[in-house]
């Protein structure tokens, strides 16, 4: 066991979402979500890559029983509840692949207690984390009465 999988009161409660969340993150990853100026149209303002996993993360949030915003595909938003605003921001474009790469960048491989793709760690894995730790929240009734959880997902962070 390393440090990125010591049991804890709260670990042992969110086990049962693991593989799901395990799931959703290795496809999330697969997304060539590049900003690409080649494929912007007005429905994809970032291009098509980014425009695919906006897509993802949304349709997870709504069969995950969020609302879903898609503020015309500059961004999502994901919420719960209602009332006072506890948000969450995170985003779904990732850094153009270097040539450095061992791993297939959108690959997704794991190997042991690591996955590697582009996204891992900034910032598709946060944000897969995030939504399932917002859907434990929801599934225990944790969120406070007269709240909002909120989840805004960017899609031009790498280029900004």
């Amino acid at each position: 066991m390393n440090e990125f999988t010591q049991k804890t009161a709260y670990s042992e409660l969110a086990k049962k979402y693991y593989p799901e969340a395990l799931e959703s993150l290795v496809n999330f990853i697969k997304i060539n979500s590049v900003n690409d100026e080649s494929t912007v149209s007005d429905d994809k303002p970032f291009g098509q890559g980014v425009r695919d996993a906006l897509d993802y993360v949304g349709n997870l949030a709504i069969k995950l029983g969020f609302n879903v915003d898609w503020c015309d595909h500059y961004c999502t938003e994901i919420s719960y509840g209602e009332g006072e605003l506890i948000d969450i921001y995170a985003h779904a474009d990732v850094v153009p692949v270097s040539k450095d790469w061992i791993h297939e960048p959108f690959g997704a491989q794991i190997e042991g207690d690591y996955m590697y793709g582009r996204g891992t760690s900034d910032d598709k894995g946060p944000l897969v984390s995030s939504l399932f730790a917002m859907k434990y929240l929801a599934d225990n009734q944790l969120i406070p009465k007269d709240t909002c959880l909120r989840m805004i997902v960017g899609t031009d962070e790498e280029e900004s």
